[in-house]
């Protein structure tokens, strides 16, 4: 059993704030369809702040009920038996300590149930009345996932400032005593920036056991960027690895995990004698410390909480589902997932992205089976904002000028029909959260942009905070797919936007800039969602540098990094990713200066989405129909991409070392297995596969060769299946009960 615990905060009321300029003595709001977002906590909500009402009902033994209880069945694992009452998140005001604001709250008032995407929900206003302060919690109730969610808002409903709102913890967990559930192992990944090294700090999975007390720290880096350093997922086991919890953070900016163990009053022994002992998770939105002024509502992100009982994989592959059924629906008939294509790329030349080279490497993708087609950012499809030809090499000179080139793509909707008479889906890159000086959308809307105070920069934040910002970009997107028929939206972000937020908030508005620019990117990705439901988002942001939960709320697709010309890079991203991300969510791209490519090149690729790059009209018909089988077999296993994923060899640290991966159905017993050799002395491997029924007889398929083999279930996973290759050979075994 899984217990799963989030929040969804679509469509919410988006207050404005000032940019470095003087408060408005009378704030105004700019206000989106407010959509009910989810709270989830495993903790008692009943009595926990107050004592003047019973909210949710009380125990027969008078104690109170913990939400937990509301959930079909018990929730698993010895976290679940051990989390103190409590909120699930704090937060601070006025120079008080998160415990004494929490405490002060009263005069709760408990609203109808509702629903929320077919969810129950149930609402919980907490006040404080003497500060003219309101807390908001909103709680959904998820009975297949055996899951709640948990969230919350903070509002001034006095005549007064509130000073100083700070330390906001949407993770304020506390788990004791530890003695019952041993030295907590905690799981973690890093986030996506791309490397020219190997191995890759991107998607590096690793592990930190909290023998003593301590703590140990996980956070966004300032950037501004979620997964600019971390990924804010995580994964905790109990100390005999037979239960634990799975989380993350719902927020696309900057963030804090901070994971702590206390023994008090003292330090006696690290093992079961001594002290109590305590494990607590705080953690949240960081960089936030500002006046509320009277009517203004800050919003506390939403976190993921889950409790699983069984071996680690039983956590990490639940949080794997959770996220594939947490992202959009894709629509219907559209391959899961599909192969995609872009013009070009970063070794070939501007000539690659006009009009009739286009076409040409257009007819050659949709002749290798490719099913959607992109113009993307490596030459762009909008015009430069420049006459010197040394300024007009530059990439996206013209950021924030969404309209053709009319030089190099003088009908673009001509192209965007001859892409669809081949087969092919039509999609555009977009980097719409940036604004170059000069370009259409700074000259007409000056005061939209956020430019560093101190001048020389070229590039601007587009402040997705303000409401007429959002309306535009969802007018842009609207014409964009109306006008070309686009079913794909590349959705990328290439700037650092913290030191823009940094720079231009007032010293007692710490904070608001980037809450109210990431929930207007929010509100824009629901509002095409919700408009537009049969074009595909894509995320990305210089790579994976902004993968979280909010993103795979509101995006189909995410990009693991910008690394994508190395695929021994790539393969290990793959390996990193895969463990706790559901492949079929992510992509990387063939991006690759060599020709012809070997086939570790296509299967370093095989770990999800599988995206080519490529100057492929210009490839031999050898070298096409090469690349044309690859895509063959790919498109006959890739429906197993969003099942159970298991590495065949620990992530590998040294081109010395194998790796492999297996994707397994434990529904239809399906699966395939792909190793890959690189540097490895030794040519020899037994793939040992994991959850296959002992006594059951498995088809294996090589699908290149054909060569098939029976082999029984226990021995694929006692003894393993035999390979050898050559160096930087792989091979790929399709199998299914006999």
């Amino acid at each position: 059993m899984v217990v799963l615990l989030f929040v969804d905060t679509r469509h919410w009321t988006i207050s404005q704030s000032g940019n470095g300029r003087a408060p408005n003595p009378k704030p105004w709001r700019n206000t989106v369809d407010r959509r009910k977002f989810v709270t989830g906590v495993s903790a008692a909500v009943a009595g926990m702040l107050l004592p003047t009402r019973n909210l949710f009902g009380f125990a027969k033994d008078g104690s109170p009920i913990r939400l937990i209880d509301f959930l079909p069945g018990k929730a698993p694992g010895k976290f679940a038996a051990n989390l103190l009452p409590g909120p699930g998140f704090s937060f601070s005001h006025s120079g008080l300590k998160n415990a004494d604001c929490l405490a002060a709250l009263g005069s709760a008032q408990e609203e109808p149930d509702g629903t929320d995407g077919g969810q129950k929900v149930r609402r919980l206003k907490l006040e404080n009345r003497e500060q003219g302060l309101r807390v908001t919690l909103e709680y959904a109730l998820f009975p297949e996932h055996h899951a709640v969610v948990y969230g919350g808002v903070v509002e001034n409903i006095g005549f007064q400032n509130i000073n100083h709102l700070t330390q906001l913890l949407s993770y304020d967990l506390q788990f004791k005593p530890l003695q019952k559930l041993g030295d907590p192992l905690i799981h973690i990944s890093k986030g996506g920036p791309n490397f020219d090294f190997y191995p890759p700090a991107a998607w590096t999975i690793g592990e930190e056991t909290m023998f003593g007390p301590g703590d140990f720290t996980l956070d966004s880096g300032p950037s501004g960027r979620s997964s600019n350093v971390e990924l804010p997922f995580f994964l905790v086991e109990d100390g005999d690895g037979s239960s634990g919890i799975f989380g993350g953070i719902e927020w696309s900016a900057l963030w804090n995990l901070k994971f702590t163990r206390t023994e008090l009053p003292e330090l006696e022994h690290y093992g079961d004698w001594g002290p109590d002992k305590t494990f607590s998770i705080q953690g949240g939105i960081s960089g936030v410390d500002l006046t509320l002024q009277p009517g203004e509502k800050f919003y506390i992100p939403r976190v993921l909480l889950g409790f699983y009982e069984g071996p680690f994989d039983t956590g990490r592959l639940a949080l794997r589902r959770f996220l594939n059924d947490w992202s959009p629906a894709l629509p219907q008939g559209v391959p899961d997932p599909h192969v995609q294509a872009t013009p070009g790329g970063c070794y070939t030349s501007q000539k690659a992205t006009i009009d009739k080279n286009v076409r040409s490497h257009a007819k050659a993708c949709a002749d290798l089976g490719i099913e959607y087609y992109c113009l993307e950012q490596w030459e762009p499809w909008f015009p430069y904002g420049s006459e010197s030809p040394q300024t007009n090499e530059m990439t996206g000179w013209a950021r924030g000028s969404w309209v053709p080139d009319l030089e190099r793509f003088p009908d673009l909707k001509s192209l965007a029909d001859y892409v669809r008479s081949l087969g092919m889906q039509f999609g555009l890159w977009t980097d719409i959260e940036v604004a170059r000086a000069g370009s259409m959308v700074e000259r007409h809307h000056p005061d939209w942009v956020l430019f560093m105070p101190n001048g020389g920069e070229e590039e601007g934040v587009l402040n997705f905070g303000l409401h007429q910002v959002q309306q535009w970009a969802i007018a842009v997107y609207d014409q964009m797919i109306q006008e070309y028929g686009l079913k794909w939206i590349f959705w990328d972000n290439n700037i650092d936007p913290g030191p823009y937020w940094q720079a231009n908030e007032a010293p007692h508005r710490r904070g608001w800039m980037q809450h109210d620019h990431i929930r207007g990117v929010y509100a824009v990705r629901e509002a095409l969602l919700q408009k537009h439901p049969d074009v595909l988002i894509e995320n990305c942001s210089s790579g994976g540098r902004r993968v979280d939960l909010g993103m795979f709320r509101r995006a189909h697709f995410h990009v693991l990094s910008d690394q994508f010309w190395y695929p021994d890079a790539i393969r290990y991203q793959f390996s990193g990713a895969d463990y706790f991300l559901p492949a079929n969510r992510i992509k990387s791209i063939v991006d690759t200066p060599r020709s012809p490519l070997d086939d570790n090149v296509f299967h370093a690729n095989f770990g999800g989405l599988i995206s080519i790059t490529e100057d492929i009209d210009s490839w031999k018909p050898e070298e096409r129909q090469r690349a044309k089988r690859h895509i063959e077999v790919y498109k006959s296993v890739r429906h197993l991409l969003k099942e159970d994923f298991y590495p065949l060899f620990p992530q590998p640290g040294s081109m010395k070392a194998w790796d492999g991966w297996q994707f397994h159905d434990p529904k239809s017993g399906e699966g395939f297995v792909l190793a890959f050799r690189v540097e490895s002395p030794d040519g020899n491997a037994n793939l040992r596969f994991r959850k296959l029924e002992p006594g059951r007889r498995y088809s294996l398929q090589d699908p290149y060769s054909g060569k098939e083999q029976v082999v029984e279930g226990r021995t694929l996973m006692q003894v393993g299946f035999p390979v050898k290759l050559d160096l930087h050979g792989t091979t790929l075994w399709k199998y299914h009960p006999s």
